[in-house]
């Protein structure tokens, strides 16, 4: 077990430019140089620091790659393609729980799931080729997911793209 959650850092894709999640927030005027962001899960970090270079108040925490540990809410907060490489349902929960507790005013949910998805069962995801847990959502299971773990309303989450939701606090 906990080599897989060990392994999870193996998932996080070396970006050279910003997520679609990253760039709604921009676009739809949610995320600018005058609001926090916590980019939680950050992998490499590219995308805080990209936005810091750029003059936002940006942040990254990953346990593995940035473990220094924010305690802090900031105004915008994103989860992008973290659950679903997290092997146990109570510490996808807990994630998110945590998350949402350092978020003041957006939060921001994304899953990278193939559909197909492929490998060994294990619990309720998969093991792929890579030896990486892979829980693979549905649009659907992923907004349920969320919403029961955090205690609110399924309908607060709107959907920005595949996989992809916001949530206003």
């Amino acid at each position: 077990m906990s080599t897989l959650i060990d392994r999870s850092y193996l998932t996080a894709p070396h970006r050279k430019r910003l997520s679609v999640s990253m760039l709604y927030l921009i676009r739809s005027h949610k995320l600018n140089r005058s609001v926090s962001v916590l980019d939680y899960g950050c992998g490499h970090g590219f995308e805080w620091q990209y936005l810091r270079s750029l003059g936002y108040d940006a942040h990254g925490y990953d346990p593995h790659f940035f473990p220094e540990y924010h305690q802090q809410q900031f105004d915008v907060v994103t989860l992008l393609h973290v659950l679903n490489v997290i092997p146990t349902f109570n510490d996808r929960i807990k994630v998110i729980q945590d998350a949402y507790a350092r978020c003041k005013s957006v939060l921001v949910v994304a899953s990278r799931s193939p559909q197909p998805c492929s490998g060994s069962d294990y619990l309720d995801g998969k093991i792929t080729r890579y030896g990486w847990f892979n829980k693979c959502y549905s649009d659907l299971e992923l907004k349920l997911f969320c919403a029961a773990s955090l205690g609110v309303n399924s309908d607060r989450f709107k959907q920005i793209g595949q996989k992809a939701f916001i949530l206003h606090r």
